[in-house]
């Protein structure tokens, strides 16, 4: 288990100037011993015990070119805790863009649980090669989907393209990675040295000076994430929405029924709206627009099939899930 929060009593912000539990907590000598001696008094008779922490000597400063630095942040555990997870512990990242840094207390136990949701990003349409190596995935995928029906057609199409696209992508940002990996090393480097020695403020400015270039990058690389993960919305409507003259009537319902044809689908699809939040398979409308030539022989035959009753259309999310035993003897979960 991973938090990458601050877990810090809600006080110590207040006396951010003054508090501490040692000498060696704060970079300077303004200290109020009593406050010391009255923080100190109060875990003890909370019996409480302080987690060691790992990394930087300092969790907090105040940004300047001669700034003042204090150990803030700190996590407190009980005995009962601490005979639960024995093997936590807490390590202080680098920090970028706050004055405090950011720990990681970990309980000694599990992995962190990572995504593997697929998410279209529609910024790689600026990329001048983005389209012909779609147009040559699909192709080459063309020729492996074999005899398959419908479902089964386009279930391995979207699932080998979202796997190009995966692929691409990890290539795609590898020097931005590589670039952000080397400024991060470097202020990390800076704030070992400042823990051990200490910095002139040239050092301090370069520091933040890397810091403001890498939180810039980030910004502009999560700007196109989060705008295509935050448009979600979920509604429904009330039986009551409409009243019996405005319901469908049974002719038009059966106009409704009827199959569609190509030329009545690609007007709906180029009616939509194109800026809205991405399908179950991450794929937004964007895509459908873009290599309409492409997906639009799958799409017309599984929404027809759905209209006459030919297929289940629950098979799209269908998964085949091999249990692999990897211990003598495993025979059920």
């Amino acid at each position: 288990m991973v938090l990458r929060t601050m877990l810090v009593p809600g006080f110590l912000d207040e006396i951010s100037d003054k508090i501490a539990r040692a000498a060696e907590d704060k970079s300077n000598d303004n200290l109020n011993w009593t406050l010391i001696d009255l923080f100190n008094n109060n875990i003890s008779s909370w019996a409480l015990r302080e987690i060691p922490r790992t990394g930087a000597r300092f969790t907090w400063s105040n940004h300047q070119l001669n700034p003042v630095r204090s150990a803030l942040d700190r996590v407190f555990v009980s005995a009962t805790f601490e005979a639960i997870f024995p093997l936590c512990s807490l390590s202080a990242e680098t920090s970028l863009g706050s004055d405090h840094m950011p720990l990681v207390f970990y309980i000694g136990e599990g992995f962190p649980v990572r995504t593997n949701i697929f998410f279209f990003e529609t910024s790689w349409f600026k990329r001048q090669d983005f389209v012909p190596l779609v147009q040559h995935s699909w192709e080459r995928l063309l020729t492996k989907v074999g005899g398959r029906d419908i479902i089964d057609w386009w279930t391995f199409m979207s699932s080998g393209l979202r796997q190009f696209l995966r692929g691409w992508n990890q290539n795609l940002g590898r020097d931005t990675k590589a670039e952000k990996s080397a400024m991060l090393t470097q202020i990390a480097q800076l704030d070992v040295l400042a823990d051990a020695t200490g910095l002139d403020e040239d050092a301090w400015a370069s520091r933040y000076h890397l810091e403001e270039q890498l939180l810039h990058i980030y910004r502009m690389g999560e700007e196109e994430h989060w705008r295509k993960r935050g448009r979600v919305r979920v509604c429904g409507l009330a039986p009551s929405s409409w009243g019996e003259e405005a319901r469908v009537s049974k002719e038009e319902n059966v106009g409704l029924a009827c199959t569609f044809s190509e030329a009545e689908l690609e007007a709906i699809v180029k009616d939509m709206k194109t800026d809205t939040a991405p399908g179950p398979d991450g794929f937004p409308v964007t895509f459908f627009k873009r290599f309409w030539p492409q997906v639009k022989h799958g799409i017309l035959l599984i929404l027809n099939d759905f209209v006459l009753g030919r297929i289940d259309i629950a098979r799209l999310n269908f998964r085949i899930l091999s249990l692999i035993p990897k211990v003598p003897g495993a025979e059920q979960i």
